[in-house]
Protein backbone atom coordinates (compact mmCIF):
# COMPACT_ATOMS: atom_id res chain seq x y z
CA UNK A 1 0.00 0.00 0.00
CA UNK A 2 2.83 2.16 0.69
CA UNK A 3 4.85 1.70 -2.13
CA UNK A 4 1.57 2.67 -4.02
CA UNK A 5 0.98 6.06 -2.03
CA UNK A 6 4.73 7.45 -2.92
CA UNK A 7 4.52 7.21 -6.54
CA UNK A 8 1.30 8.91 -6.53
CA UNK A 9 2.18 11.49 -4.31
CA UNK A 10 5.58 12.45 -6.82
CA UNK A 11 3.05 12.50 -9.50
CA UNK A 12 0.24 14.97 -7.96
CA UNK A 13 2.92 17.27 -5.98
CA UNK A 14 6.48 16.87 -7.99
CA UNK A 15 5.33 19.93 -9.78
CA UNK A 16 4.49 21.35 -6.60
CA UNK A 17 8.03 20.34 -4.99
CA UNK A 18 10.00 21.36 -8.41
CA UNK A 19 8.67 25.30 -8.23
CA UNK A 20 10.56 27.28 -5.18
CA UNK A 21 10.51 31.26 -5.87
CA UNK A 22 13.56 33.36 -5.36
CA UNK A 23 13.57 36.58 -4.25
CA UNK A 24 16.60 39.47 -3.19
CA UNK A 25 15.55 42.92 -1.43
CA UNK A 26 17.20 45.30 -0.08
CA UNK A 27 17.11 45.96 3.81
CA UNK A 28 14.47 48.16 4.65
CA UNK A 29 12.30 47.32 1.53
CA UNK A 30 9.08 45.28 1.74
CA UNK A 31 8.58 42.02 -0.12
CA UNK A 32 5.01 40.57 -1.08
CA UNK A 33 4.54 36.79 -1.59
CA UNK A 34 3.23 35.43 -4.66
CA UNK A 35 -0.48 35.54 -5.08
CA UNK A 36 -0.83 31.30 -4.70
CA UNK A 37 0.17 32.11 -1.34
CA UNK A 38 -2.51 35.08 -0.25
CA UNK A 39 -5.94 34.46 0.89
CA UNK A 40 -8.77 33.16 -0.07
CA UNK A 41 -6.71 30.80 -2.04
CA UNK A 42 -3.90 29.97 0.62
CA UNK A 43 -5.38 28.58 3.88
CA UNK A 44 -2.35 26.41 4.83
CA UNK A 45 0.18 27.23 7.73
CA UNK A 46 3.55 29.16 6.33
CA UNK A 47 6.25 28.37 8.01
CA UNK A 48 9.84 30.60 8.08
CA UNK A 49 13.45 29.25 8.68
CA UNK A 50 15.93 31.91 8.77
CA UNK A 51 19.43 31.59 7.08
CA UNK A 52 21.17 32.55 10.38
CA UNK A 53 20.52 28.73 11.63
CA UNK A 54 17.70 29.98 13.82
CA UNK A 55 13.87 27.71 14.59
CA UNK A 56 11.45 27.15 11.85
CA UNK A 57 8.95 29.61 13.01
CA UNK A 58 4.96 30.00 12.42
CA UNK A 59 3.94 33.18 10.18
CA UNK A 60 0.76 32.98 8.52
CA UNK A 61 -2.24 30.51 9.82
CA UNK A 62 -4.72 29.73 7.30
CA UNK A 63 -4.82 33.45 6.62
CA UNK A 64 -3.80 35.02 9.38
CA UNK A 65 -0.67 36.61 10.33
CA UNK A 66 1.68 35.72 12.95
CA UNK A 67 4.38 38.11 12.71
CA UNK A 68 2.95 41.95 12.91
CA UNK A 69 5.10 43.05 9.73
CA UNK A 70 2.86 40.69 7.37
CA UNK A 71 0.31 42.80 6.28
CA UNK A 72 -2.50 41.37 4.77
CA UNK A 73 -4.91 42.12 2.22
CA UNK A 74 -7.66 40.83 -0.15
CA UNK A 75 -5.05 38.85 -2.30
CA UNK A 76 -1.58 40.08 -0.84
CA UNK A 77 0.54 39.61 1.39
CA UNK A 78 3.38 42.07 2.17
CA UNK A 79 6.20 41.30 4.44
CA UNK A 80 7.46 44.68 5.21
CA UNK A 81 10.50 46.50 7.37
CA UNK A 82 13.37 43.75 5.78
CA UNK A 83 15.57 43.18 8.14
CA UNK A 84 18.96 40.90 8.04
CA UNK A 85 17.63 38.57 10.19
CA UNK A 86 14.36 38.00 7.65
CA UNK A 87 16.88 36.74 5.04
CA UNK A 88 15.64 32.74 5.03
CA UNK A 89 13.43 30.23 3.30
CA UNK A 90 9.71 29.89 3.47
CA UNK A 91 8.18 26.81 3.61
CA UNK A 92 4.49 25.07 3.81
CA UNK A 93 3.19 21.92 5.28
CA UNK A 94 2.09 18.50 4.47
CA UNK A 95 -0.05 17.42 6.96
CA UNK A 96 -0.94 14.11 6.23
CA UNK A 97 2.31 13.32 5.36
CA UNK A 98 4.02 15.37 7.61
CA UNK A 99 6.45 17.04 5.49
CA UNK A 100 7.71 20.87 5.33
CA UNK A 101 8.19 21.69 1.40
CA UNK A 102 10.38 25.34 0.23
CA UNK A 103 8.62 27.06 -1.19
CA UNK A 104 10.14 30.73 -1.23
CA UNK A 105 14.25 31.66 -0.35
CA UNK A 106 14.43 35.30 0.22
CA UNK A 107 17.98 37.09 0.48
CA UNK A 108 18.15 40.53 2.21
CA UNK A 109 21.20 42.64 0.27
CA UNK A 110 22.29 46.00 2.40
CA UNK A 111 21.58 48.45 -0.37
CA UNK A 112 22.94 52.08 1.95
CA UNK A 113 24.65 54.29 0.83
CA UNK A 114 28.62 53.48 1.68
CA UNK A 115 31.30 55.97 2.88
CA UNK A 116 34.57 55.62 3.89
CA UNK A 117 36.22 57.72 6.01
CA UNK A 118 39.47 58.22 7.79
CA UNK A 119 40.34 58.95 11.57
CA UNK A 120 39.54 62.87 12.38
CA UNK A 121 38.13 63.84 9.16
CA UNK A 122 34.35 65.25 9.30
CA UNK A 123 31.15 63.82 7.79
CA UNK A 124 27.42 65.19 6.64
CA UNK A 125 24.67 63.90 5.11
CA UNK A 126 21.10 65.17 4.66
CA UNK A 127 17.93 64.44 6.40
CA UNK A 128 14.64 64.93 4.51
CA UNK A 129 11.48 66.27 5.39
CA UNK A 130 9.71 63.22 5.77
CA UNK A 131 12.58 62.07 8.11
CA UNK A 132 11.08 61.39 11.49
CA UNK A 133 13.76 60.49 13.35
CA UNK A 134 17.28 58.63 12.90
CA UNK A 135 18.57 55.29 13.95
CA UNK A 136 21.93 53.77 14.50
CA UNK A 137 23.45 50.09 14.30
CA UNK A 138 26.94 48.70 14.33
CA UNK A 139 28.14 47.04 12.04
CA UNK A 140 28.31 43.64 13.76
CA UNK A 141 24.83 44.03 15.22
CA UNK A 142 23.20 46.01 12.32
CA UNK A 143 19.66 44.95 13.59
CA UNK A 144 20.03 46.25 17.04
CA UNK A 145 19.13 50.23 16.57
CA UNK A 146 19.31 52.94 19.23
CA UNK A 147 17.56 56.07 18.26
CA UNK A 148 20.34 59.43 17.97
CA UNK A 149 17.42 61.86 17.14
CA UNK A 150 13.40 62.77 17.03
CA UNK A 151 11.79 65.24 15.53
CA UNK A 152 8.83 65.32 17.17
CA UNK A 153 10.78 64.70 20.95
CA UNK A 154 14.35 65.67 21.27
CA UNK A 155 13.89 64.18 24.87
CA UNK A 156 15.00 60.52 23.45
CA UNK A 157 17.81 62.05 21.16
CA UNK A 158 21.22 60.24 22.12
CA UNK A 159 24.31 62.27 21.42
CA UNK A 160 27.38 61.51 20.91
CA UNK A 161 27.46 60.63 17.05
CA UNK A 162 26.83 64.30 15.42
CA UNK A 163 24.22 67.02 15.27
CA UNK A 164 21.52 67.83 13.49
CA UNK A 165 22.34 71.34 12.49
CA UNK A 166 20.15 72.93 9.78
CA UNK A 167 18.92 70.12 7.39
CA UNK A 168 21.75 67.74 7.55
CA UNK A 169 23.37 65.62 10.11
CA UNK A 170 27.13 66.30 10.79
CA UNK A 171 30.13 64.74 11.96
CA UNK A 172 33.27 67.13 12.95
CA UNK A 173 35.39 64.40 14.12
CA UNK A 174 34.85 60.57 13.25
CA UNK A 175 36.40 58.03 14.63
CA UNK A 176 36.20 54.51 14.45
CA UNK A 177 33.35 54.06 17.30
CA UNK A 178 31.29 56.22 14.46
CA UNK A 179 31.18 53.12 12.40
CA UNK A 180 27.53 51.47 11.64
CA UNK A 181 24.70 52.18 9.82
CA UNK A 182 22.48 55.48 9.96
CA UNK A 183 19.09 55.05 9.44
CA UNK A 184 16.80 57.94 8.85
CA UNK A 185 12.50 56.40 8.74
CA UNK A 186 9.48 58.33 8.58
CA UNK A 187 6.13 58.29 10.65
CA UNK A 188 5.32 54.49 9.78
CA UNK A 189 8.55 53.51 10.55
CA UNK A 190 9.53 53.57 6.76
CA UNK A 191 13.39 53.32 5.76
CA UNK A 192 13.83 56.60 4.00
CA UNK A 193 17.33 57.00 3.25
CA UNK A 194 20.27 54.26 4.81
CA UNK A 195 23.92 55.63 5.20
CA UNK A 196 26.90 53.11 6.06
CA UNK A 197 30.03 54.79 7.92
CA UNK A 198 33.04 53.45 7.87
CA UNK A 199 36.21 55.02 9.67
CA UNK A 200 39.84 53.44 9.23
CA UNK A 201 43.04 54.04 10.97
CA UNK A 202 45.40 57.13 8.92
CA UNK A 203 48.55 55.12 7.14
CA UNK A 204 51.61 57.19 7.25
CA UNK A 205 55.05 55.76 5.86
CA UNK A 206 58.63 57.13 6.60
CA UNK A 207 61.70 55.32 5.26
CA UNK A 208 64.83 57.26 6.89
CA UNK A 209 68.46 55.71 6.49
CA UNK A 210 70.61 55.11 9.52
CA UNK A 211 71.43 57.95 11.72
CA UNK A 212 68.90 59.90 10.76
CA UNK A 213 66.51 61.85 12.49
CA UNK A 214 62.69 60.33 12.84
CA UNK A 215 59.74 62.42 14.07
CA UNK A 216 56.23 60.43 13.77
CA UNK A 217 53.73 62.79 13.55
CA UNK A 218 50.29 62.29 16.00
CA UNK A 219 47.12 62.29 14.48
CA UNK A 220 46.61 65.21 16.09
CA UNK A 221 47.62 67.79 18.81
CA UNK A 222 44.28 67.11 21.28
CA UNK A 223 44.31 63.95 22.59
CA UNK A 224 46.75 62.15 24.47
CA UNK A 225 47.76 59.08 22.88
CA UNK A 226 49.22 55.64 23.43
CA UNK A 227 51.79 53.95 20.90
CA UNK A 228 52.65 50.32 20.71
CA UNK A 229 55.77 49.30 18.63
CA UNK A 230 56.08 46.05 16.85
CA UNK A 231 59.55 45.45 15.36
CA UNK A 232 60.19 44.32 12.05
CA UNK A 233 59.67 40.53 11.70
CA UNK A 234 58.09 40.38 14.86
CA UNK A 235 54.33 39.65 16.27
CA UNK A 236 54.67 40.92 20.05
CA UNK A 237 53.78 44.29 20.53
CA UNK A 238 55.98 46.70 22.72
CA UNK A 239 53.89 49.14 24.87
CA UNK A 240 56.42 52.57 23.93
CA UNK A 241 53.83 55.42 24.78
CA UNK A 242 50.99 55.70 27.64
CA UNK A 243 48.62 58.56 27.54
CA UNK A 244 51.09 60.58 26.01
CA UNK A 245 54.12 59.40 28.66
CA UNK A 246 56.81 57.12 27.34
CA UNK A 247 57.08 54.03 29.13
CA UNK A 248 59.90 51.43 28.58
CA UNK A 249 60.96 48.52 30.44
CA UNK A 250 64.62 47.60 31.00
CA UNK A 251 64.51 45.65 28.18
CA UNK A 252 62.99 48.49 25.82
CA UNK A 253 65.73 51.31 27.41
CA UNK A 254 68.43 49.00 26.36
CA UNK A 255 67.33 49.02 22.94
CA UNK A 256 65.99 52.26 22.46
CA UNK A 257 68.30 53.90 24.82
CA UNK A 258 67.73 58.03 25.10
CA UNK A 259 67.12 58.48 21.58
CA UNK A 260 63.60 58.07 21.76
CA UNK A 261 61.35 60.84 23.29
CA UNK A 262 57.60 62.37 23.46
CA UNK A 263 57.30 65.78 22.03
CA UNK A 264 54.21 67.63 21.12
CA UNK A 265 54.01 66.68 17.63
CA UNK A 266 55.11 63.51 18.23
CA UNK A 267 57.31 60.94 18.79
CA UNK A 268 60.89 62.06 17.83
CA UNK A 269 64.05 59.37 17.53
CA UNK A 270 67.90 60.59 16.79
CA UNK A 271 69.59 59.19 16.04
CA UNK A 272 67.56 56.15 14.18
CA UNK A 273 68.91 52.46 13.91
CA UNK A 274 67.97 49.31 12.49
CA UNK A 275 66.13 48.45 15.50
CA UNK A 276 63.56 51.14 15.13
CA UNK A 277 62.39 49.63 11.87
CA UNK A 278 58.67 48.41 12.58
CA UNK A 279 55.29 49.37 12.89
CA UNK A 280 53.92 52.14 15.43
CA UNK A 281 50.09 51.74 16.33
CA UNK A 282 48.50 54.88 17.89
CA UNK A 283 45.25 54.57 19.74
CA UNK A 284 43.03 57.14 21.65
CA UNK A 285 41.97 57.54 24.92
CA UNK A 286 38.72 55.56 24.18
CA UNK A 287 41.14 52.70 22.48
CA UNK A 288 40.17 53.56 19.17
CA UNK A 289 42.51 52.67 16.28
CA UNK A 290 44.12 56.26 15.07
CA UNK A 291 47.21 55.77 13.09
CA UNK A 292 49.77 53.58 12.06
CA UNK A 293 53.27 54.31 11.36
CA UNK A 294 55.38 51.86 9.17
CA UNK A 295 58.67 52.44 9.67
CA UNK A 296 61.74 51.82 7.23
CA UNK A 297 65.48 52.06 7.96
CA UNK A 298 67.57 51.78 5.30
CA UNK A 299 71.26 50.87 5.76
CA UNK A 300 73.07 51.78 2.61
CA UNK A 301 76.93 51.11 2.18
CA UNK A 302 79.64 53.16 1.29
CA UNK A 303 80.38 52.47 -3.05
CA UNK A 304 83.44 50.89 -3.31
CA UNK A 305 84.47 53.60 -5.69
CA UNK A 306 84.17 56.25 -2.84
CA UNK A 307 86.77 54.24 -1.40
CA UNK A 308 88.82 54.34 -4.32
CA UNK A 309 88.94 58.17 -4.95
CA UNK A 310 90.01 58.45 -1.41
CA UNK A 311 93.01 56.96 -1.79
CA UNK A 312 93.50 57.96 -5.10
CA UNK A 313 93.54 61.47 -3.65
CA UNK A 314 95.79 60.68 -0.65
CA UNK A 315 98.46 59.04 -3.17
CA UNK A 316 97.99 62.60 -5.37
CA UNK A 317 98.29 64.98 -2.18
CA UNK A 318 101.25 63.00 -0.93
CA UNK A 319 102.76 63.13 -4.84
CA UNK A 320 102.07 66.61 -4.95
CA UNK A 321 103.69 67.41 -1.74
CA UNK A 322 106.90 65.57 -2.26
CA UNK A 323 107.38 67.81 -5.36
CA UNK A 324 106.89 70.82 -4.68
CA UNK A 325 109.55 70.22 -1.51
CA UNK A 326 111.87 68.71 -4.09
CA UNK A 327 111.11 71.85 -5.94
CA UNK A 328 111.77 74.14 -3.15
CA UNK A 329 115.17 72.04 -1.79
CA UNK A 330 116.61 72.55 -5.34
CA UNK A 331 116.55 76.29 -5.71
CA UNK A 332 117.86 76.57 -1.85
CA UNK A 333 120.67 74.58 -3.04
CA UNK A 334 121.33 76.71 -6.20
CA UNK A 335 121.12 79.72 -4.68
CA UNK A 336 123.46 78.89 -1.79
CA UNK A 337 126.06 77.59 -4.37
CA UNK A 338 125.44 81.12 -6.36
CA UNK A 339 126.03 82.80 -3.49
CA UNK A 340 129.40 81.14 -2.34
CA UNK A 341 132.42 83.46 -2.99
CA UNK A 342 135.78 81.61 -4.51
CA UNK A 343 138.23 80.71 -2.70
CA UNK A 344 141.76 80.33 -4.36
CA UNK A 345 144.50 79.35 -2.07
CA UNK A 346 148.32 78.70 -4.64
CA UNK A 347 150.11 77.30 -1.67
CA UNK A 348 148.52 74.95 1.35
CA UNK A 349 151.56 74.97 3.61
CA UNK A 350 151.12 78.79 3.98
CA UNK A 351 148.53 80.23 6.71
CA UNK A 352 145.33 80.23 5.42
CA UNK A 353 143.60 83.98 4.67
CA UNK A 354 140.46 84.87 2.78
CA UNK A 355 140.84 85.09 -0.68
CA UNK A 356 138.46 87.71 -2.70
CA UNK A 357 137.53 86.90 -6.37
CA UNK A 358 138.12 90.07 -8.64
CA UNK A 359 135.65 91.52 -10.76
CA UNK A 360 136.77 91.96 -13.65
CA UNK A 361 140.12 90.51 -13.10
CA UNK A 362 143.02 92.19 -13.90
CA UNK A 363 145.00 91.49 -16.95
CA UNK A 364 148.16 89.30 -15.99
CA UNK A 365 151.49 90.05 -17.89
CA UNK A 366 154.48 88.16 -18.92
CA UNK A 367 157.89 89.38 -18.87
CA UNK A 368 159.28 90.67 -21.91
CA UNK A 369 160.42 88.22 -25.09
CA UNK A 370 163.53 87.05 -24.86
CA UNK A 371 166.60 88.53 -26.83
CA UNK A 372 167.51 86.72 -30.01
CA UNK A 373 169.07 83.78 -29.34
CA UNK A 374 168.46 83.27 -25.65
CA UNK A 375 167.37 80.17 -24.89
CA UNK A 376 165.35 80.52 -21.39
CA UNK A 377 165.53 77.82 -18.52
CA UNK A 378 162.37 75.85 -17.64
CA UNK A 379 160.60 78.63 -15.47
CA UNK A 380 160.74 77.73 -11.57
CA UNK A 381 158.76 80.07 -9.95
CA UNK A 382 157.72 80.77 -6.17
CA UNK A 383 154.74 81.56 -5.68
CA UNK A 384 153.65 84.79 -3.94
CA UNK A 385 153.15 85.24 -0.42
CA UNK A 386 149.52 84.72 0.44
CA UNK A 387 148.04 85.58 -2.93
CA UNK A 388 145.18 87.96 -3.54
CA UNK A 389 143.22 89.68 -6.06
CA UNK A 390 141.15 92.35 -4.92
CA UNK A 391 138.48 93.90 -6.65
CA UNK A 392 138.10 97.62 -6.19
CA UNK A 393 134.41 98.16 -6.95
CA UNK A 394 132.71 95.32 -4.76
CA UNK A 395 133.21 93.88 -1.13
CA UNK A 396 132.76 90.42 -0.13
CA UNK A 397 129.37 89.97 1.67
CA UNK A 398 131.16 89.35 5.25
CA UNK A 399 134.37 91.14 4.90
CA UNK A 400 134.86 94.95 4.87
CA UNK A 401 137.36 96.03 2.27
CA UNK A 402 140.82 96.32 3.28
CA UNK A 403 143.30 98.80 2.29
CA UNK A 404 144.75 98.65 -1.36
CA UNK A 405 148.16 97.54 -1.47
CA UNK A 406 150.73 99.49 -3.68
CA UNK A 407 152.47 97.22 -5.77
CA UNK A 408 155.32 98.26 -8.27
CA UNK A 409 156.73 96.29 -10.69
CA UNK A 410 160.64 96.95 -11.79
CA UNK A 411 161.49 95.00 -14.97
CA UNK A 412 164.44 92.49 -14.90
CA UNK A 413 166.84 92.34 -17.21
CA UNK A 414 166.87 88.98 -18.55
CA UNK A 415 169.90 89.05 -20.03
CA UNK A 416 171.51 89.92 -17.35
CA UNK A 417 173.37 86.53 -15.64
CA UNK A 418 173.40 87.64 -12.06
CA UNK A 419 169.56 88.64 -11.67
CA UNK A 420 168.16 85.18 -10.54
CA UNK A 421 165.51 83.81 -7.79
CA UNK A 422 165.61 81.49 -5.72
CA UNK A 423 162.82 79.61 -3.91
CA UNK A 424 162.68 77.22 -0.54
CA UNK A 425 163.34 73.91 -1.95
CA UNK A 426 159.93 73.05 -0.81
CA UNK A 427 158.03 74.96 -2.41
CA UNK A 428 160.17 74.41 -5.43
CA UNK A 429 159.46 70.69 -5.91
CA UNK A 430 155.31 71.66 -4.78
CA UNK A 431 155.22 73.91 -8.00
CA UNK A 432 157.14 72.07 -10.47
CA UNK A 433 154.71 69.38 -9.55
CA UNK A 434 151.51 70.72 -9.32
CA UNK A 435 151.82 73.99 -11.76
CA UNK A 436 152.06 74.10 -15.80
CA UNK A 437 154.85 76.42 -17.51
CA UNK A 438 152.22 78.76 -18.10
CA UNK A 439 150.41 78.89 -15.20
CA UNK A 440 151.77 82.65 -14.16
CA UNK A 441 151.43 84.40 -17.91
CA UNK A 442 149.22 85.18 -20.38
CA UNK A 443 151.41 85.66 -23.37
CA UNK A 444 151.97 83.18 -25.89
CA UNK A 445 155.92 83.70 -25.81
CA UNK A 446 158.25 81.97 -23.85
CA UNK A 447 159.28 82.76 -20.37
CA UNK A 448 162.20 83.31 -18.23
CA UNK A 449 163.70 82.59 -15.02
CA UNK A 450 164.88 85.30 -13.30
CA UNK A 451 168.38 85.07 -11.12
CA UNK A 452 170.45 86.67 -9.11
CA UNK A 453 167.12 87.48 -6.75
CA UNK A 454 166.67 85.91 -3.26
CA UNK A 455 163.98 85.27 -1.21
CA UNK A 456 164.11 84.23 2.49
CA UNK A 457 162.62 81.16 2.98
CA UNK A 458 160.72 82.38 5.81
CA UNK A 459 156.65 82.47 5.60
CA UNK A 460 155.76 85.50 3.97
CA UNK A 461 152.08 87.07 5.98
CA UNK A 462 149.89 89.10 3.93
CA UNK A 463 150.48 91.78 6.86
CA UNK A 464 154.30 92.49 5.83
CA UNK A 465 154.50 96.00 4.95
CA UNK A 466 156.72 95.89 1.89
CA UNK A 467 156.43 96.60 -1.80
CA UNK A 468 157.00 94.03 -4.91
CA UNK A 469 159.44 95.94 -7.54
CA UNK A 470 158.84 93.96 -11.13
CA UNK A 471 160.09 95.84 -13.82
CA UNK A 472 158.97 94.91 -17.62
CA UNK A 473 159.34 96.28 -21.17
CA UNK A 474 155.72 95.73 -21.82
CA UNK A 475 154.46 97.58 -18.39
CA UNK A 476 156.61 100.36 -19.28
CA UNK A 477 155.38 101.00 -22.69
CA UNK A 478 151.59 100.98 -21.16
CA UNK A 479 152.77 103.31 -18.48
CA UNK A 480 154.14 105.24 -21.02
CA UNK A 481 150.95 105.56 -23.29
CA UNK A 482 148.84 105.87 -20.28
Amino acid sequence: MLLFFLPACCVLFGRSFAQSDRAEKCYGDSYTLPFRYSPPLFKDKLYFTPSTGGSRRLVLDKGKPVDPRFKISYGSVEFTDLRYSDAGTFSTEISYINYHRDVISLKIADCSTKTVKYYGDSYSFDVPRQAEYLEYASLQSPDQTTVLWNRTDPSVSNGGRGKLRYSSWRFTQLTPGDNGYYNLRAKDNRLVSRFRITVKENEVYYDVMVNDKLLINNPSTNSLWSVDFTPKGDSEPIALVREGRLILSQWDTMAFGDRTSVVIEGIEIAPVELTEAGTYVFRDSNGYQAQTAFVSVKYEPTPTFVYVAIIAGVIFGVLVIYCCMRKCCCKKSSKRSAAQPAMHYHDQSQPEHPSYSAAPAAPSYSAAPAAPGYSPAAPSYCPAPAARSYSPARVGPSHSAAPAESFSYSPLNPTDPNTSVACPAGQRAMISAGLGTNFLSSDPQPTFDPKGLAFSSAPLSSETNFSYVYNSAKLNFISEVH
